[in-house]
């Protein structure tokens, strides 16, 4: 599969998911998760970090198993989620100033495993 065939799946994906789970407009349930997530464990997660949690999630098992495209496909899938929510609230309010992680920190933490490169 190419790189516009993964994303192509995704946006296939998120319309299936968003009509079957949310709204016929797309997957928007991470507010909600995010809200109750924060209310629970008494932290302060913004809508976009909690995609990111997932494009990391989805990284980090694509560090073990490779040839699941399925990883790749939620993974562009949570990116652009990211991004219209960053989009969203960066129109909406200030800019986080919480520290960013550096991406090699977190590449290295999420590749840090034996992988399996054999499909």
């Amino acid at each position: 599969m190419n790189a516009t065939e993964i994303a192509n799946k995704a946006v296939e994906t998120m319309a299936a998911r968003g009509a079957e789970r949310d709204q016929p407009s797309g997957e928007r349930s991470m507010a909600r998760t995010v809200k109750a997530f924060n209310i629970l464990f008494d932290k302060d997660l913004t809508e976009t970090e909690g995609w990111m949690f997932m494009v990391i999630l989805k990284a980090a098992r694509a560090a073990t198993s490779p040839c699941n495209l399925d990883h790749y496909v939620d993974g562009a899938a949570y990116e652009a989620l990211a991004g219209e929510s960053a989009t969203r609230e960066q129109a909406t309010k200030e800019p986080s100033s919480k520290p960013e992680a550096g991406g090699f920190f977190v590449w290295k933490t999420i590749t840090n495993k034996t992988v399996n490169k054999t499909c």
